[in-house]
């Protein structure tokens, strides 16, 4: 926990009541982490491996025009090696239950789902496909989304189907 309050800061906590001083993180939370993923997923190594239900990545499109502050604008193998450091981190991170999403734009999604497949022993599960509205750009005609569509490739742990067979057989 020391390590997880040094390098993880401006904790905010919400409930019924609204937002609370945070006094400590306890395996009952749900964390939602801004910031530089692989740093916030290495610091949550320590507690939380093999216990997480769910991670939803939210990843660098690699298009050149993204406004948050990284680079963005890899080749595809130091792309690929990027990705790779932190789908493996949060992939340990995962309980036998797990899910993986990870969102990204039509730039890089046919080498994300490849690397995905591999590091997911081809877990895959579905892809969501979202239209998606860019406020600063103008629409055309009578539409109410761009036609950009960005994805989100969804992957299990363990193999999806014999979860569902063991629960069936133990009900």
């Amino acid at each position: 926990m020391k390590y997880i309050d040094s390098v993880l800061t401006n904790f905010r906590k919400y409930d019924v009541d609204g937002e609370n001083k945070v006094e400590d993180i306890t395996m009952e939370d749900n964390l939602i982490i801004k910031g530089n993923n692989l740093l916030a997923l290495h610091s949550l190594k320590e507690k939380y491996a093999g216990k997480i239900k769910l991670i939803y990545l939210d990843i660098p499109y690699n298009s050149g025009s993204d406004s948050f502050n990284y680079n963005d604008k890899f080749n595809y193998s130091t792309w690929l090696t990027f990705m790779k450091n932190r789908i493996q981190v949060a992939k340990n991170l995962l309980s036998d239950e797990g899910f993986i999403f990870v969102q990204t734009s039509y730039h890089m999604y046919p080498h994300l789902k490849l690397l995905l497949d591999e590091i997911f022993s081809n877990n895959y599960i579905c892809t969501f496909n979202v239209l998606v509205r860019h406020p600063e750009r103008i629409l055309k005609a009578d539409k109410d989304f761009h036609d950009v569509i960005e994805y989100i490739p969804t992957y299990s742990k363990n193999k999806f189907t014999n979860k569902i067979a063991k629960r069936e057989e133990e009900n």
